[in-house]
């Protein structure tokens, strides 16, 4: 043993036999668990009993032993045994919480394959998924229940305390990584949320700070597309579906991304409900977003089939137009106005 090093024992107790003792270096167990670096700053402080003449540092159940001596190799020579019993993996879990921070936890779940059966048995025992488990492995446990009917998906949301909403199909809800995809919007704070669909619900995650970009856009349309900032926020109306509102764009990954705001929404927090915004993130700009929004009440009355396909600008010149017009009265109104047959009419639109 090296002179320079504090070593001593952890103890496991049992009902049925003699403890058994571990020889740990508390340097090197204090560097990866919370508990074993406290008990080093406290040990001139602290009563301790004896083996071998060396200080009992921890006691635990006997059932911890097998994980306690995986943790310790790990923590010595980096590491892991692979764990693939979903009681040891119980065990293990439950013995991170006594001895290591949520920091240290989530460091050591990243060398490990949970089995996704361990977090139903965590359920079952009370584990504190909430206050332990990080988002990644959250989001894990998420795609989980998911995918798995038999679930129910609101008893696990609470179990790892995650924020949520109901998933309302007008919300079309896909989980995408890449853009256009959906996010949640906190006007007060001026925040985004990711987001991921749990079926009848949606889990919010990953809080980022919105960094608008202000620079000036130049346009070869400035009366069709001007999308310099973003638009005044304050006094939102309680239907959005009506208006196209716009934040600031952002800079994402080196895309423009365009934030439109798509619906209010309630979003459950510990008990708390909050009015918060579910927000449209795509490379579209206020012009395209208008045709692809809306593109579904101009495919309907149009007598001669699909004004253009929902997704794309308009094909035709003169249906460009229209829409053009449509969306110069769009900006100046403020509000959308459900077309009708004369008003798209291509006779119309050449007067």
């Amino acid at each position: 043993m090296n002179p320079d090093l504090t070593y001593g024992y952890v103890k496991f107790v049992s009902n049925d036999s003699s403890p058994t003792y571990v020889l740990v270096c508390l340097e090197i167990m204090s560097r990866q668990f919370e508990e074993f670096k406290t008990i080093k700053a406290m040990m001139n402080e602290m009563q301790f009993e004896y083996c071998n003449d060396l200080k009992v540092l921890n006691h635990f159940p006997i059932e911890m032993l097998y994980v306690f001596k995986i943790l310790v190799r790990y923590v010595t020579i980096q590491h892991m045994i692979p764990i693939d019993s979903i009681d040891e993996q119980t065990k293990l879990l439950h013995l991170l919480c006594k001895m290591a921070n949520k920091k240290q936890i989530n460091q050591i779940l990243c060398s490990l394959k949970i089995n996704p059966e361990t977090w139903i048995r965590l359920l079952d025992e009370g584990f504190d998924a909430k206050n332990y488990l990080d988002t990644k492995h959250k989001i894990d446990i998420c795609k989980f229940v998911a995918e798995n009917a038999n679930l129910d998906e609101m008893i696990y949301i609470n179990f790892l305390g995650l924020p949520y909403f109901e998933n309302l199909a007008d919300y079309e809800i896909m989980n995408y990584v890449s853009f256009p995809r959906k996010r949640v919007y906190d006007k007060t704070t001026d925040t985004f949320y990711d987001i991921l669909r749990v079926r009848n619900y949606v889990v919010l995650f990953g809080q980022n700070d919105h960094i608008p970009e202000t620079r000036i856009e130049s346009s070869s349309n400035e009366d069709i597309s001007n999308e310099s900032n973003g638009d005044e926020l304050d006094d939102l109306p309680t239907n959005l579906n009506d208006h196209i509102i716009k934040l600031s764009w952002e800079m994402i990954r080196h895309n423009k991304i365009y934030n439109f705001l798509y619906d209010w929404i309630d979003v459950y927090f510990a008990g708390t409900i909050k009015r918060l915004i579910l927000v449209e993130s795509t490379n579209a700009d206020r012009y395209t977003y208008f045709c692809v929004k809306y593109a579904a009440d101009y495919n309907k009355i149009h007598p001669s089939g699909l004004l253009f396909k929902i997704g794309n600008c308009p094909s035709s010149l003169k249906f460009s137009r229209i829409l053009g017009l449509a969306y110069k009265e769009f900006c100046r109104t403020k509000i959308y106005v459900s077309p009708t047959i004369e008003s798209t009419h291509p006779k119309s639109s050449e007067n």
